[in-house]
């Protein structure tokens, strides 16, 4: 006999991966800076989705973005361009990395010679956050 399939319980939290996650996480983690350094005048973010959790943050507690503290992230996501003030982002090119790599893998499959090292510029996008 198979055991019934339980239902899920509609009072437990499940973490969704995503964005309102990363969001809310970057909002926490704002937070826990600025009680451990409330004179950080400036925040680097490692993506566009903790940046603009961390804005929500900073306009939360009224604080003007880039007037007290400047914010940036990286990623250039379209997310960064639509909010308010729009993000200043490092655009890593993603799409290019990915390619280059994909070409080096299959070179590198196929005997051929491929790079030690390979570099690929990165572009600072300045917008109102900063």
């Amino acid at each position: 006999m198979r055991p019934a399939p339980q239902r899920p319980d509609p009072d437990r939290k499940r973490h969704r991966p995503g964005s309102r996650s990363a969001i809310a996480r970057g909002r926490r983690e704002t937070a826990a800076l600025l009680a451990q350094q409330p004179d950080t005048d400036s925040i680097l973010c490692a993506t566009d989705l903790l940046a603009i959790g961390c804005l929500q943050e900073l306009q939360a507690r009224g604080i003007a973005v880039p007037q007290q503290v400047a914010v940036a992230g990286v990623d250039n996501t379209l997310y960064g361009q639509l909010c308010s003030p729009a993000l200043t982002t490092l655009d890593n090119r993603l799409a290019e990395v990915s390619q280059t790599a994909a070409a080096l893998l299959l070179d590198l499959l196929q005997g051929k010679e491929v790079p030690h090292r390979q570099v690929l510029p990165a572009a600072v996008i300045v917008r109102e956050s900063t």
